[in-house]
């Protein structure tokens, strides 16, 4: 009955740690230091229950409490939602050939679980709600001192409406190591409060916005496409890539794609396309038919050309 309690109080702290970004390492560090402050004489059963305990007290104290800084973010990268992708495939195949083939081939397990048949996650169960993002942010940890962080959204954060390109009051924990760009540590994200600001710039604030982007990322905004084209033939292989571009937004449809992506046509000073926009990052943009602005995109290698995904658009007054 004791060891049934224990376990159940572990679950409890373990889910309420993933829940809100907190590291298993820095969990074990609270709960040691709890343990360690109960008295010497108390039977180890329960002083293990009482420290689990108050361990999750703690962590929830800590969430509570925020971490609130003014930020902005400035361009979010597509969500990584293979297990989704992997668990639909599954799905799909059982549809066509049913569940005993599945389980015949280790897609399946006998407690009729999705499996995962590639890589170094095959045979391990596919949790289809594991979907994780990740964003630039810009932030103010020191008046006047622009700070450019990677931003990690959590699972429990996925589905928010994330606003892009407009200044927040962001709920974040820092990280205990860089993230992929960025010497400072990472942040995750937790949550933001708007700060009343229009999100359309004057020409003025525009240019104040540019002066901080290029600071902290260099020369990464360009003015027609040909030159976007040039920089991102040199940054195709990371991933992580990304660029602004000034452009006009044209047309806004309603027609989706089979993966709800949303078409948006822009215009250019030497070119003019349709990109098809994330429905997670489209509900994020301040984005009118007719508006001017800064788009930022990341880029990939396509079958004859170079590609973009769109991450943010800071609009701005041209007129």
């Amino acid at each position: 009955m004791i060891v049934s309690s224990i376990e159940k109080e572990k679950l409890k702290n373990q889910k309420f740690a993933e829940e809100n970004n907190i590291s298993s390492d820095e969990m074990e560090t609270i709960y040691n230091e709890i343990f360690n402050s109960l008295p010497a004489d108390m039977e180890e059963d329960k002083k293990t229950i009482r420290a689990l305990r108050k361990t999750r007290g703690s962590l929830r104290r800590q969430v509570q409490s925020g971490n609130y800084v003014n930020g902005f973010l400035l361009m979010r990268f597509r969500n990584q939602d293979y297990n989704l992708w992997a668990w639909n495939e599954v799905d799909e195949f059982i549809k066509k050939n049913g569940l005993e083939k599945a389980k015949e081939l280790k897609k399946v397990d006998d407690e009729g679980n999705y499996l995962h048949t590639k890589g170094f996650s095959a045979g391990e169960k596919i949790d289809k709600e594991a979907i994780f993002g990740s964003a630039i942010g810009i932030f103010e940890f020191e008046k006047d001192e622009p700070s450019a962080r990677w931003v990690s959204i959590g699972q429990f954060n996925i589905n928010d409406d994330i606003p892009l390109c407009q200044e927040l009051n962001i709920n974040i924990k820092v990280g205990k190591k860089p993230g992929p760009l960025f010497k400072d540590n990472l942040v995750y994200y937790n949550g933001s409060n708007k700060m009343g600001v229009d999100p359309m710039c004057t020409q003025d604030e525009m240019e104040s916005y540019t002066d901080v982007i290029t600071e902290l990322f260099g020369d990464i905004i360009f003015d027609d496409m040909s030159e976007l084209k040039d920089y991102m033939s040199e940054h195709i292989s990371d991933k992580n890539n990304f660029a602004g571009i000034h452009a006009i937004c044209t047309q806004i449809t309603t027609q989706k794609d089979t993966s709800s992506n949303i078409p948006i046509e822009f215009e250019f000073d030497d070119d003019e396309f349709t990109l098809w926009v994330r429905p997670e990052i489209f509900k994020g943009l301040a984005i009118t038919e007719g508006d001017a602005g800064i788009l930022f995109v990341n880029a990939y290698q396509g079958d004859d050309d170079i590609g973009f995904n769109v991450g943010g658009f800071l609009p701005y007054d041209d007129i």
